[in-house]
């Protein structure tokens, strides 16, 4: 009998192989996936490292050019020609535990892409945003936030997904916590990640919000010891995984890519822990928004932040 390590590397193997011979569509709905996925493109084969653990695909995409100035969001059409999308999913018991959608280019024209890969204009509005200093035809943004309202939208690709999580039994919350990492070149490559985490699987409720009232927004974290301990892990993870899509995305060796644990003290209960947040919480809040360390811009966000937990 195969060593369980022999076979675990083989199945990574087997579904890298699917991939990499006909694209995401080669996959069935609900088949398994580990380790990382490949496509196939008219310039190389892409491999997308992906966290530890078992994971389901949930949908599959694949749209063709359909003229200059169309495009999915701000993926303009006469820039990628073809663009290949996946979602897999991985569960806790009856929960859904981590939703991870990737969308990568497979052929491309000479005309280059320009809209921001930043997403979000007001980088305050969200917990952290890295820009890497991106130049105009290169760039990288890496964003975590929380988002609302998920999987509610009318689309083809989120009823896809509801579909195959309410087949499987599967309860998803309402607001999840997210990273979004976006990345293309003046070669005409690009590479979005996002993944979405079920902020239940960790203990924490589901509170029906909206954007600026959830507790998960900025200025609520700021009361919520536990939940900005939880932000804070989440952002350091998402860290650590913007850099191995990053070496991915430039052909480099990457090393495996671990499951998101976050520390005992970020785990949730039944309810919101509110307490005081530690001075050195104060500074990494204010920084992972865009102050430099040592400033007094920095002491002055770090002594606004002191005060609002105060009110």
């Amino acid at each position: 009998m195969k060593h369980k390590s022999e076979m675990i590397k083989n199945l990574i193997i087997i579904s890298t192989l699917l991939f990499s011979t006909t694209g995401y569509a080669a996959l069935p709905i609900g088949s398994p996936v580990i380790g990382q996925i490949s496509v196939q493109s008219d310039f190389n084969n892409k491999i997308v490292p992906l966290p530890a653990g078992n994971w389901r695909v949930a949908y599959t995409g694949d749209s063709r050019i359909a003229g200059p100035g169309s495009g999915i969001g701000n993926i303009s059409y006469s820039s990628y020609n073809n663009i290949e999308t996946i979602s897999l999913a991985q569960t806790a018991g009856t929960l859904l535990k981590a939703l991870v959608t990737i969308t990568l280019n497979t052929t491309t024209n000479t005309q280059k892409y320009n809209t921001p890969a930043c997403i979000t204009d007001k980088p305050n509005t969200i917990f952290y945003q890295n820009k890497y200093q991106s130049g105009v035809w290169d760039q990288r943004c890496l964003e975590v936030s929380h988002a609302v309202d998920f999987l509610n939208e009318e689309s083809i690709q989120q009823a896809a997904i509801r579909s195959y999580l309410n087949r499987a039994g599967l309860s998803f919350p309402s607001t999840v916590i997210r990273m979004q990492y976006t990345e293309y070149n003046q070669r005409g490559q690009y590479l979005r990640v996002e993944m979405q985490i079920n902020p239940m699987a960790y203990g924490f409720s589901d509170p029906a919000a909206n954007y600026t009232q959830s507790p998960w927004h900025t200025d609520f974290l700021l009361r919520d010891q536990t939940r900005l301990s939880l932000m804070n892990d989440w952002s350091g993870y998402s860290q650590m995984y913007a850099e191995a899509l990053h070496g991915a995305f430039e052909n480099n060796a990457f090393g495996a890519v671990g499951g998101f644990q976050p520390r005992p003290q970020s785990m949730g209960s039944a309810k919101s822990n509110l307490s005081l947040v530690p001075a050195a919480d104060y500074a990494r809040t204010c920084m992972g928004i865009g102050f430099k360390s040592n400033t007094k811009a920095l002491d002055d966000c770090v002594t606004e932040l002191k005060s609002r937990t105060k009110k």
